[in-house]
Protein backbone atom coordinates (compact mmCIF):
# COMPACT_ATOMS: atom_id res chain seq x y z
CA UNK A 1 0.00 0.00 0.00
CA UNK A 2 1.53 3.66 -0.95
CA UNK A 3 1.85 4.92 2.24
CA UNK A 4 4.47 6.86 4.09
CA UNK A 5 6.43 6.27 7.49
CA UNK A 6 5.49 10.28 8.13
CA UNK A 7 1.74 9.71 7.79
CA UNK A 8 -0.59 10.44 10.63
CA UNK A 9 -4.04 10.75 11.42
CA UNK A 10 -4.06 14.63 10.35
CA UNK A 11 -2.88 12.94 6.81
CA UNK A 12 -5.21 9.93 6.50
CA UNK A 13 -7.77 9.49 5.82
CA UNK A 14 -10.27 6.08 5.74
CA UNK A 15 -14.24 5.55 4.90
CA UNK A 16 -15.91 2.21 4.51
CA UNK A 17 -19.19 1.52 2.98
CA UNK A 18 -21.56 -1.55 1.91
CA UNK A 19 -23.04 -0.92 -1.61
CA UNK A 20 -25.62 -3.00 -2.70
CA UNK A 21 -23.73 -3.67 -6.22
CA UNK A 22 -21.11 -6.22 -7.88
CA UNK A 23 -17.53 -5.05 -7.49
CA UNK A 24 -17.60 -4.63 -11.39
CA UNK A 25 -20.13 -1.35 -11.26
CA UNK A 26 -18.28 0.45 -8.71
CA UNK A 27 -14.88 0.17 -10.34
CA UNK A 28 -16.69 2.03 -13.39
CA UNK A 29 -17.70 4.93 -11.15
CA UNK A 30 -13.86 5.30 -10.26
CA UNK A 31 -12.29 4.71 -13.57
CA UNK A 32 -14.95 5.53 -16.44
CA UNK A 33 -14.90 9.51 -17.60
CA UNK A 34 -18.01 10.51 -18.07
CA UNK A 35 -19.19 9.31 -14.70
CA UNK A 36 -16.04 10.60 -12.88
CA UNK A 37 -16.86 13.94 -14.06
CA UNK A 38 -20.58 13.83 -12.67
CA UNK A 39 -19.73 13.07 -9.30
CA UNK A 40 -15.95 14.68 -8.48
CA UNK A 41 -15.91 17.52 -5.91
CA UNK A 42 -19.42 16.41 -4.88
CA UNK A 43 -20.16 18.78 -1.25
CA UNK A 44 -17.80 21.81 -2.67
CA UNK A 45 -20.27 22.80 -5.55
CA UNK A 46 -17.30 22.10 -8.00
CA UNK A 47 -17.61 21.49 -11.70
CA UNK A 48 -15.56 18.91 -13.45
CA UNK A 49 -15.40 18.66 -16.88
CA UNK A 50 -13.06 16.96 -19.90
CA UNK A 51 -11.86 13.74 -17.67
CA UNK A 52 -9.52 11.73 -19.20
CA UNK A 53 -8.45 8.19 -18.57
CA UNK A 54 -5.42 6.26 -19.44
CA UNK A 55 -6.63 2.95 -17.50
CA UNK A 56 -3.33 1.32 -16.88
CA UNK A 57 0.24 1.32 -14.88
CA UNK A 58 1.61 4.33 -15.11
CA UNK A 59 -1.21 5.42 -17.65
CA UNK A 60 -2.40 9.23 -16.28
CA UNK A 61 -5.96 10.28 -15.08
CA UNK A 62 -6.78 14.28 -15.18
CA UNK A 63 -9.99 16.29 -15.09
CA UNK A 64 -10.83 20.16 -15.63
CA UNK A 65 -12.44 22.31 -12.73
CA UNK A 66 -14.19 25.13 -14.29
CA UNK A 67 -15.32 26.90 -11.34
CA UNK A 68 -11.55 26.61 -9.05
CA UNK A 69 -9.05 29.35 -10.02
CA UNK A 70 -6.57 28.08 -7.50
CA UNK A 71 -7.09 24.46 -9.29
CA UNK A 72 -8.03 24.47 -13.05
CA UNK A 73 -6.51 20.80 -12.78
CA UNK A 74 -6.49 17.39 -11.05
CA UNK A 75 -4.42 14.91 -12.27
CA UNK A 76 -2.79 11.56 -11.11
CA UNK A 77 -1.06 8.35 -11.99
CA UNK A 78 -2.15 5.09 -11.74
CA UNK A 79 -0.02 2.88 -9.59
CA UNK A 80 -1.98 -0.15 -9.52
CA UNK A 81 -4.86 -1.83 -10.89
CA UNK A 82 -6.19 -4.98 -10.19
CA UNK A 83 -9.57 -5.19 -12.11
CA UNK A 84 -12.82 -5.05 -9.73
CA UNK A 85 -10.69 -5.74 -6.70
CA UNK A 86 -8.29 -2.65 -5.69
CA UNK A 87 -6.88 0.62 -7.35
CA UNK A 88 -4.09 2.97 -6.52
CA UNK A 89 -3.58 6.25 -7.48
CA UNK A 90 -2.24 9.60 -6.93
CA UNK A 91 -4.08 12.80 -7.04
CA UNK A 92 -3.07 16.51 -7.44
CA UNK A 93 -2.61 19.49 -8.69
CA UNK A 94 0.29 19.16 -11.28
CA UNK A 95 3.77 19.74 -10.35
CA UNK A 96 2.78 19.58 -6.31
CA UNK A 97 3.13 16.39 -3.91
CA UNK A 98 0.38 14.48 -4.74
CA UNK A 99 -1.74 11.85 -2.37
CA UNK A 100 -2.11 8.78 -2.65
CA UNK A 101 -5.78 7.19 -3.21
CA UNK A 102 -6.28 3.47 -2.68
CA UNK A 103 -9.63 2.18 -3.19
CA UNK A 104 -10.19 -1.74 -2.40
CA UNK A 105 -13.87 -3.56 -2.84
CA UNK A 106 -14.58 -7.17 -1.23
CA UNK A 107 -17.59 -8.79 -2.40
CA UNK A 108 -19.36 -10.26 0.33
CA UNK A 109 -23.34 -12.09 0.23
CA UNK A 110 -24.89 -9.75 -2.28
CA UNK A 111 -22.82 -6.19 -1.38
CA UNK A 112 -19.75 -4.93 -1.57
CA UNK A 113 -17.53 -3.34 0.94
CA UNK A 114 -15.63 -0.74 -0.08
CA UNK A 115 -12.95 0.95 2.00
CA UNK A 116 -11.20 4.26 0.77
CA UNK A 117 -8.06 5.32 1.52
CA UNK A 118 -6.18 8.30 1.21
CA UNK A 119 -3.03 9.56 2.61
CA UNK A 120 -0.45 12.27 2.22
CA UNK A 121 -2.41 15.84 2.93
CA UNK A 122 -1.18 18.62 4.37
CA UNK A 123 -2.90 19.00 7.13
CA UNK A 124 -5.92 18.31 9.00
CA UNK A 125 -8.07 21.28 7.49
CA UNK A 126 -7.39 19.80 3.78
CA UNK A 127 -8.17 15.92 5.28
CA UNK A 128 -11.74 17.08 6.52
CA UNK A 129 -12.57 19.17 3.46
CA UNK A 130 -11.90 15.84 1.38
CA UNK A 131 -14.07 13.89 4.18
CA UNK A 132 -16.96 15.71 2.59
CA UNK A 133 -16.55 15.11 -1.00
CA UNK A 134 -15.54 10.93 -0.38
CA UNK A 135 -18.36 10.48 1.81
CA UNK A 136 -20.66 12.69 -0.31
CA UNK A 137 -19.72 10.73 -3.30
CA UNK A 138 -19.95 7.80 -1.30
CA UNK A 139 -23.62 8.84 -0.48
CA UNK A 140 -24.16 9.22 -4.15
CA UNK A 141 -22.60 5.81 -5.52
CA UNK A 142 -24.92 3.77 -3.16
CA UNK A 143 -28.07 5.77 -4.20
CA UNK A 144 -26.72 5.59 -7.93
CA UNK A 145 -26.26 1.87 -7.83
CA UNK A 146 -29.83 1.56 -6.45
CA UNK A 147 -31.24 2.50 -9.31
CA UNK A 148 -28.43 1.46 -12.24
CA UNK A 149 -27.42 -1.96 -11.53
CA UNK A 150 -26.62 -2.97 -15.23
CA UNK A 151 -23.57 -0.47 -15.42
CA UNK A 152 -21.47 -3.26 -15.19
CA UNK A 153 -22.52 -5.09 -17.61
CA UNK A 154 -21.46 -1.75 -19.48
CA UNK A 155 -17.88 -1.93 -18.19
CA UNK A 156 -15.87 -3.52 -22.00
CA UNK A 157 -17.91 -1.00 -23.90
CA UNK A 158 -15.81 1.39 -25.85
CA UNK A 159 -15.26 4.92 -25.10
CA UNK A 160 -17.36 6.21 -27.81
CA UNK A 161 -20.89 4.20 -25.81
CA UNK A 162 -20.82 6.24 -22.58
CA UNK A 163 -22.96 5.88 -20.13
CA UNK A 164 -25.04 8.65 -20.64
CA UNK A 165 -28.06 7.10 -18.24
CA UNK A 166 -26.12 6.41 -15.28
CA UNK A 167 -24.24 9.89 -15.85
CA UNK A 168 -27.56 11.30 -15.86
CA UNK A 169 -28.47 9.62 -12.25
CA UNK A 170 -25.54 10.90 -10.40
CA UNK A 171 -26.15 14.33 -11.72
CA UNK A 172 -29.38 14.44 -10.22
CA UNK A 173 -28.57 12.16 -6.55
CA UNK A 174 -25.78 14.45 -6.48
CA UNK A 175 -27.90 17.57 -6.77
CA UNK A 176 -30.37 16.83 -4.47
CA UNK A 177 -27.56 15.58 -1.64
CA UNK A 178 -25.58 18.98 -1.88
CA UNK A 179 -28.84 20.90 -1.61
CA UNK A 180 -29.27 18.89 1.99
CA UNK A 181 -25.78 20.06 2.55
CA UNK A 182 -26.43 23.39 2.33
CA UNK A 183 -30.06 23.51 3.95
CA UNK A 184 -28.39 22.06 7.16
CA UNK A 185 -26.45 23.81 9.81
CA UNK A 186 -23.14 25.09 9.24
CA UNK A 187 -20.31 22.90 8.93
CA UNK A 188 -18.32 22.77 12.25
CA UNK A 189 -15.32 25.04 12.62
CA UNK A 190 -12.23 24.27 10.84
CA UNK A 191 -13.65 23.80 7.75
CA UNK A 192 -12.41 26.83 5.81
CA UNK A 193 -13.90 29.92 4.40
CA UNK A 194 -17.38 29.47 2.33
CA UNK A 195 -18.34 30.49 -0.97
CA UNK A 196 -21.36 32.53 -1.53
CA UNK A 197 -23.22 29.38 -3.22
CA UNK A 198 -22.87 27.72 0.50
CA UNK A 199 -19.93 25.18 0.12
CA UNK A 200 -17.13 25.47 1.42
CA UNK A 201 -13.97 26.51 -0.06
CA UNK A 202 -11.75 23.51 -1.46
CA UNK A 203 -8.17 23.18 -0.73
CA UNK A 204 -6.13 21.22 -2.76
Amino acid sequence: MFTSPSDHPENTLRLESMIHAPPEAIFSYYLRPELISAWLGAGHGIQAQNAKTDVRIGGRWQVELSNVPTAPLITGIYHEILPFSRLVLSYGLPDNPASMITVTLRQMSGVTRLTLLQTGFPGRTTRDQHAITWALSLRILQEVMEISRGVGEMWNQPDDSPLTEVRSDIIKVRERLEAELIAVAAPPSGLGTHAANGFPTPEF
